[in-house]
């Protein structure tokens, strides 16, 4: 049986290696930018807009409404349970644009 092999990662380094050789600047400098970029759009997600990168993907933070109280059923035995409420929440939710989908088909 053999090992799956590991796909590789890409974290803000390796980012800032390409964009420092792209850009012809130092490392340094690129993880700057890198992390300017990041900052940006992290802020940008928690004051309520939308990101829409061309090409590549949209990005936003979505309020799920609460959730209130409910009686489910055990499966097993049929014995009715109380389900606790939950209340209102945020997730991040990143959708990939058509030209992504069709460039990774």
């Amino acid at each position: 049986m053999t090992k799956a092999k590991k796909k590789p990662i890409t974290t803000r380094k390796s980012l800032a290696e390409v964009i420092s050789v792209q850009l012809q600047s130092s490392k340094k400098d690129a993880l700057i930018y890198v992390d300017a970029v990041v900052d940006a759009m992290i802020q940008s997600l928690l004051d309520g807009s939308k990101i829409q990168i061309n090409e590549f993907v949209n990005m936003e933070i979505k309020t799920k409404s609460a959730q209130p109280a409910k009686t489910g059923r055990n499966p097993r035995t049929g014995e009715a349970i109380q389900i606790a409420a939950k209340p209102e929440s945020k997730v991040f939710k990143a959708t990939p644009s058509r030209a992504f989908k069709k460039r990774i088909q």
